[in-house]
């Protein structure tokens, strides 16, 4: 809790810079790449694990892990990107909690930032057996609870026979764009369909929603928990924070662990909220008598306010 990692705007094309403020008198540093970058996790008080876009289309991987020393401000390659993933810290120095796909298999990973090896947790092997998790949308362990809290779409979905591909269990939000609803597809049996009727047959379906598991095997689905996305646990495991997709822009939840009931909060908020180690969750909002119209972007934007939310008695204080 003694340094905070804040993620700048472009500066110019395909650059981003990561600037780490601290609590003491030090100024703050500043650590920019030559491709697009952005802050993963804290991998240790001193660490920080950030992604950074590949080089060249060439490579077998297009994108990297990095570690940033923030004490000496040198980073390092820890690990290329081969699957889609969802990096976390785990409350032990030096280790994150990986979602992702390694050898054909989903699963949860331990990577060591000091040889940058993958290693199973094979005790959560159980609970993803039945599930397609999309490590896009994130994931979060809780240290004081040794759970993990994901989205997926759980098999069942299907109809009976039908096995889980890439084409029946990937819808999200962003197929629904007008950009691309004509776009046409081929099945395998060779007939053609568009994006709209692949798009309506998804929604036919359960989307994904949020899940529970912890190392027993146990993998329990969340109530009333459809489209959510970015989850945060409290650090007690008490609380867990999500946002979830809406038709007016995205909105933050709390979910209380002991009985898994919701509260909305009331405003819009910005995707990535964030969560302090004192408890403290840090999100902005966003006001929402503004019109989000690509002329009225600009002014919305400039709407939004930092706000801080303490767990402990679920109060919200604007920040100055």
């Amino acid at each position: 809790g003694q340094a905070l990692v804040v993620q700048r705007p472009f500066h110019i094309p395909l650059m981003q810079s990561l600037e780490i403020f601290f609590s003491d008198d030090r100024q703050p540093l500043v650590h920019e790449e030559d491709n697009m970058i952005a802050a993963l996790a804290w991998s240790s008080d001193t660490e920080l694990v950030y992604w950074k876009s590949g080089l060249s289309t060439d490579t077998h991987a297009n994108a990297t892990l990095h570690v940033l020393d923030i004490e000496d401000g040198h980073s390092r390659m820890l690990a290329h990107i081969e699957s889609a993933m969802s990096v976390e810290s785990m409350g032990i120095s030096g280790h994150l909690c990986v979602s992702t796909e390694l050898a054909g298999r989903q699963g949860l990973f331990d990577l060591d930032t000091r040889t940058g090896k993958f290693a199973r947790l094979t005790l959560f092997d159980k609970a993803f057996d039945g599930l397609e998790v999309y490590p896009l949308f994130g994931h979060s362990w809780s240290v004081e609870r040794q759970e993990v809290a994901l989205m997926a779409w759980p098999y069942d979905y299907l109809d009976a026979g039908v096995a889980p591909t890439a084409m029946n269990s990937a819808w999200s939000p962003i197929l629904d764009e007008p950009s691309i609803q004509n776009y046409v597809s081929i099945r395998r049996d060779g007939s053609r369909v568009t994006q709209r009727e692949l798009t309506q047959e998804a929604k036919r379906k359960k989307p994904f929603r949020l899940f529970l598991l912890n190392q027993e095997g146990v993998c329990l689905e969340v109530p009333e928990t459809y489209k959510v996305h970015r989850p945060l646990w409290s650090p007690d495991g008490s609380l867990l924070a999500f946002m979830r997709y809406e038709q007016t822009g995205g909105g933050l939840w709390l979910l209380q662990r002991s009985d898994l009931s919701l509260r909305r909060m009331g405003a819009l908020c910005s995707p990535d909220p964030f969560m302090h180690p004192s408890g403290v969750l840090f999100y902005r909002t966003v006001d929402e008598s503004i019109p989000t119209t690509n002329e009225r972007w600009r002014e919305r934007l400039n709407s939004a306010k930092w706000v801080r939310l303490v767990l402990k008695d679920g109060q919200t204080h604007p920040l100055p």
